[in-house]
């Protein structure tokens, strides 16, 4: 109801002024994520990106097992998302640097991210789309 009309006239804004896709954060509630996608389409625009939300406060690159799943676990609800959405990119901050956390550490996050991610989007475990 309402939720979709301010969704739409945002979207109608944007389209207004110019623009022909926008950016979307990640949407954990399939309803929400489906009420999005409608107003876009209503709206004209479309969703060529999903802004992931768990990596400042979850950060890949982090020592602890726990916090590293809770970032993975906000990188496969945004994938779902742009599935659902049509979108082409994920933005992801692989890792935060700190005292705690060197570059390095942030790199080696972001190939292994990298990885489930192919495996979630191709649908098998080695990562390769064929």
């Amino acid at each position: 109801g309402d939720r979709i009309t301010l969704l739409q006239q945002r979207f109608m804004l944007a389209r207004n002024v110019g623009f022909d896709v926008v950016q979307a954060p990640t949407t954990p509630d399939q309803h929400i994520a489906e009420e999005i996608k409608s107003a876009a389409d209503k709206a004209g625009i479309g969703i060529d990106s999903v802004m992931n939300q768990a990596h400042w406060e979850f950060p890949l690159s982090s020592s602890d097992p726990a916090t590293v799943e809770k970032s993975l676990a906000g990188m496969r609800t945004s994938l779902h998302n742009a599935k659902l959405w049509g979108s082409d990119v994920v933005l992801l901050v692989p890792g935060v640097v700190n005292r705690q956390t060197s570059y390095l550490r942030c790199v080696g996050s972001l190939a292994e991210e990298d990885s489930q991610a192919h495996s979630s989007r191709c649908g098998n475990e080695s990562g390769h789309c064929d």
